[in-house]
């Protein structure tokens, strides 16, 4: 899981858009919503569910009223961390 913070005026409404390879993602919330009255927002990388590659990169906006910020980010899968081994950590590991 991974949250993705902004800092924008207090008391906003504030949306994200996501990106996978140029193409939007529709998403089953887009609402950012703010921490408190602090001026911070945060979206949640759980709602795009599973990840479907070993490793997917994203492009993302987020927008509150006349204000925005964008960037990108990277998800792994945890299954896919095996050092790039063919055959997963098992393969290599022997039994006495």
């Amino acid at each position: 899981m991974i949250s993705l913070v902004s800092r924008f005026t207090s008391g906003l409404s504030a949306t994200i858009q996501v990106w996978e390879n140029g193409t939007e993602i529709v998403l089953s919330d887009d609402s950012c919503p703010e921490l408190d009255d602090t001026g911070i927002y945060a979206w949640n990388t759980d709602i795009l569910g599973k990840q479907t590659h070993s490793l997917s990169q994203y492009h993302y906006r987020i927008i509150a009223g006349e204000e925005y910020v964008e960037g990108d980010f990277v998800l792994q899968d945890e299954q896919s961390i095996d050092g790039g081994m063919s055959g997963g950590l098992s393969s290599y590991i022997r039994k006495a």
